[in-house]
């Protein structure tokens, strides 16, 4: 196998990786749904809140960045770490 279609074939794994890994952390969005209950209702506000309440997505981004991204990171420095 020639270098340059190894380099290819490697660049082509690592972008289906890359949209494995985009994909997964986006579907939670693509499926979003507020329970009402029993029965989901999607772009509907539940009780005691309107859906024009942008703090709560804020907050909802900076907890996942912290207890999620940040988490994975960390344990990614260690890996890389102790690898080199």
């Amino acid at each position: 196998m020639k270098l340059s279609s190894w380099r290819a074939t490697r660049r082509r794994f690592a972008l289906l990786y890359l949209l494995a890994i985009v994909s997964l952390q986006l579907s939670p969005f693509m499926s979003y749904a507020q329970n009402l209950g029993q029965q989901p209702a999607t772009g509907q506000a539940v009780q005691g809140q309107t859906a024009a309440q942008p703090e709560g997505t804020i907050l909802n981004l900076v907890n996942w960045v912290g207890n999620v991204i940040a988490p994975v990171g960390a344990a990614l420095a260690v890996v890389m770490a102790i690898v080199a």
